[in-house]
């Protein structure tokens, strides 16, 4: 008795301590309904997704088609076409092979356009964009300011657009490391040219030709998501930005958003860690207060249900009937021994038995001794039974010669093959009058 008390003063005190626990946080897992890392997913409505951005590519140019690459860009980037086409990346950085980085630069160098928004970008591919050098200033990679805020421009003859943009946790301002491209990459000697500045000197959007078309690299890819392109000054330097993209279909790129690893895992249909269902369930407060309270529960059954409330009850085993291996050693060992003979006497004693059973028909007198056996018999067995009394009188003339002449094998043989006929077509009958 007391140990069921104290076991439902537990279980109370627990329900009653995950209840408090979540009304705490009530107020930090509602801020917690987005996720506030950034994701760049063109699906993505969360913070730092690029929904937005998305649907305004896709109405940006009439008549043009906006496009996904989640394959190879030899297989979905097109080299040549009729008009000039536009390659868009947003993401941490893009993550290109050796294959992929040869097919964008011909894809630029043939006369298209190139839009990168990234916080870093592979030297592989600043190899070829920026072969010539300015004096004794060779390319390692883009430069970092931490802060919390960033003022961004874009200036030149035709258009001004200035906004002030942050990254958040929580809906609150937090310090980052915002990329941008140091000056000393640009200098008269080369046709880089800066288009945009971050802290009025900082270059954050710069054109780098490249054959017939060009490269557009853009540092500052938090500027683009949903987060900021809420407030209409983020969207006048949105379209500031992109007023530098000329006409044309856009291919937007999803495939080398991603590690090489986590492609590798996609292109094997496996989830990558960073999705897995239970980060989702953790990042909606219904989904993650019912995941705990399932927890909590859990644990409790465990603790006071674990233990059998009477004993095992022992199983029994199954008694075994062994007459028919018995029945089957003597068979094979009269049959071995040859006594054709006595197996014969027995299997007429079963048919005769069974017939009995069965029909209720018996053949008076011992068996053994009879060679001729009645008419009146043979015929009930045949009516009862439904069977030829030609195929009947065929078994007992079997017999009678098995108990004059010496029986062989082929006999033996011969004759169970009649009984089995007769059998056969019995249960022929049965199921012919079911059916009826």
């Amino acid at each position: 008795m007391h140990r069921w008390l104290l076991a439902s003063a537990l279980t109370v005190l627990t329900a009653a301590g995950v209840v408090a626990w979540l009304s705490r946080n009530n107020t930090s897992n509602i801020s917690r309904r987005f996720n506030w890392s950034p994701d760049y997913g063109e699906k993505s409505v969360h913070p730092f997704g690029n929904q937005a951005l998305f649907r305004l590519l896709d109405e940006y140019f009439p008549n043009r088609s906006l496009t996904t690459i989640s394959q190879d860009l030899e297989l979905a980037l097109p080299l040549f076409s009729d008009e000039p086409a536009i390659y868009f990346f947003i993401g941490h950085r893009p993550y290109y092979d050796s294959a992929s980085t040869a097919h964008l630069l011909a894809f630029v160098e043939a006369g298209n356009t190139a839009f990168l928004c990234s916080e870093h970008i592979p030297f592989d591919l600043m190899f070829y964009l920026y072969h010539e050098e300015c004096p004794r200033v060779p390319w390692s990679n883009y430069s970092t300011l931490p802060t919390d805020t960033l003022r961004l421009s874009v200036k030149n003859e035709a258009l001004s657009r200035e906004c002030a943009v942050y990254f958040a946790e929580q809906n609150r301002p937090v310090q980052y490391n915002w990329s941008y491209i140091s000056n000393e990459y640009f200098c008269s000697l080369l046709p880089k040219t800066p288009l945009g500045y971050a802290n009025d000197s900082l270059v954050n959007f710069a054109r780098f030709p490249y054959g017939k078309g060009a490269f557009y690299l853009f540092t500052t890819p938090l500027a683009l998501t949903n987060f900021h392109l809420l407030r209409p000054e983020v969207q006048r330097y949105v379209e500031g930005v992109l007023a530098y993209m000329p006409e044309g279909n856009i291919y937007w790129d999803i495939k080398y958003r991603e590690p090489e690893e986590v492609q590798r895992l996609r292109h094997h249909g496996r989830r990558p860690p960073s999705e897995h269902p239970i980060k989702y369930i953790l990042q909606q407060p219904p989904l993650a207060w019912a995941w705990y309270l399932t927890l909590s529960l859990a644990a409790l059954y465990v603790l006071f249900r674990s233990k059998r409330r009477q004993r095992v009850i022992p199983i029994w085993p199954r008694k075994e009937n062994h007459s028919f291996e018995y029945v089957d050693a003597i068979a094979k060992m009269h049959f071995l021994q040859r006594n054709y003979r006595y197996l014969c006497v027995q299997m007429m004693h079963s048919f005769l038995l069974q017939t009995r059973e069965r029909f209720g028909i018996a053949l008076p007198g011992n068996i053994q001794m009879q060679q001729h056996i009645p008419n009146e018999f043979l015929r009930k067995l045949s009516e009862v039974s439904g069977v030829p009394i030609g195929d009947i009188r065929v078994i007992f003339s079997n017999y009678a010669a098995i108990l004059v002449y010496k029986p062989t094998e082929q006999s033996v043989i011969a004759f169970r093959s009649n009984i089995q006929r007769f059998w056969d077509l019995v249960e022929k009958q049965r199921l012919e009058k079911h059916r009826s």
